[in-house]
């Protein structure tokens, strides 16, 4: 008899309030790139639901493993204070002259501390980071690498009052995101 157990594929972010997610899908979808963009590759435009800071990368957890790992994200919430993100601008990764992907630059010395605490509890628990944090939000992915000139100017402020533990299954319209644990206010 084999026994399944059970893993989600996983990570742990700030999300935006649906309120602050419509007000930048509205400025967003007026960018000229976005045109500009659909003229030289497939583009997908990341759905405002999806709107996330990713702080770590997770991977397929066990359920269990998961479980010791909300006990010890719970303690960082004693010490926790609702706080502004500002939102600066638009950057490419790898860059501008061959870009994979658009996102929102975010600066925020509060998210960068809530960033160090909650990393060093996931690298406590035995879960290996592939890269430093750099906060982002991911809004436009493109199928092949293009090359931009410049981007439009974006600025706009969010509040943290939260962080999430969140699931991520893969289907064929996307990754689908859900809330496997809240903490904060």
């Amino acid at each position: 008899m084999i026994i399944k157990k059970n893993k989600n594929r996983t990570f742990i972010s700030v999300n935006l309030s649906d309120d602050e997610r419509e007000s930048l899908n509205i400025r967003i979808n007026k960018f000229n790139i976005l045109d500009f963009a659909k003229s030289k590759t497939k583009i997908r435009v990341i759905n405002t639901n999806n709107y996330h800071l990713a702080i770590a990368f997770l991977g397929s957890v066990l359920d269990s493993k998961l479980d010791i790992l909300k006990k010890e994200l719970g303690f960082i919430v004693n010490n926790f204070k609702p706080f502004e993100c500002k939102i600066t601008g638009l950057g490419a990764f790898p860059d501008l002259k061959s870009a994979r992907l658009i996102f929102l630059k975010i600066e925020s010395p509060e998210l960068q501390e809530l960033a160090k605490q909650i990393r060093k509890v996931v690298i406590r628990n035995g879960f290996k980071l592939d890269h430093d944090f750099k906060p982002h939000i991911t809004i436009v992915r493109f199928k092949d690498l293009i090359e931009l000139n410049n981007l439009d100017e974006i600025n706009a402020i969010f509040k943290v009052d939260a962080f999430f533990l969140m699931q991520s299954v893969l289907t064929a319209a996307g990754p689908v995101y859900s809330k496997l644990e809240k903490f904060g206010i």
